[in-house]
């Protein structure tokens, strides 16, 4: 008993530390550019920027896409944030985050300064954590590029056509060898 006692206290006390006990979990979306003079500007295009701070310490962030609705999972990337300042500040990578109640505002070197606000609905902005495989079959049909005429498209193996010559062995005569294996 006194082992799981040390054990949760454990487990809270690195949560804390690492950067899930914040006010940063949670989607957020970015609303606009900050300039130096303090002016704000609303973001316009159809791509705004959106982070995903997830427990005990990854943050995702990528790019939302206006029309869909969604971010889009091709340029989604992971990294791990921690906070600093009693939990106001973190940072992932080069970026730098302050909360501001319900905003967020990021910096990055001579960037401008971009502020995101909370994301507030069930339905999440982002792609699952983990997408499965595909489970269908792709096959090639006889005669396409990389198959060998003849071959039923289970057992086909690609033909490599080679050129360029990648060694010349000792004592091989002057013959090149090839990355087919054979010599010319």
């Amino acid at each position: 008993m006194r082992r799981f006692v040390r054990m949760s206290c454990l487990v809270v006390l690195l949560a804390g530390m690492s950067g899930c006990a914040a006010g940063f979990e949670g989607e957020w979306l970015e609303e606009g550019t900050i300039a130096r003079d303090g002016g704000f500007k609303p973001a316009d295009g159809d791509r705004r920027a959106a982070p995903r701070f997830e427990w005990p310490s990854t943050v995702r962030y990528g790019k939302f896409v206006n029309a869909a609705g969604v971010v889009e999972h091709e340029g989604l990337q992971y990294d791990t944030y921690f906070t600093m300042s009693n939990g106001k500040v973190a940072q992932f990578g080069p970026t730098i985050a302050r909360l501001d109640g319900d905003r967020l505002t990021t910096f990055i070197g001579a960037e401008p300064n971009r502020r995101f606000f909370r994301v507030k609905h069930s339905p999440s902005i982002f792609p699952p954590a983990a997408v499965l495989p595909t489970l269908a079959k792709k096959t090639e049909k006889p005669g396409t590029p990389g198959m060998q005429p003849g071959t039923p498209p289970a057992t086909a193996q690609p033909v490599f056509a080679s050129t360029t010559p990648l060694t010349t062995p000792p004592g091989a005569g002057g013959a090149a060898a090839y990355d087919d294996g054979g010599t010319r």
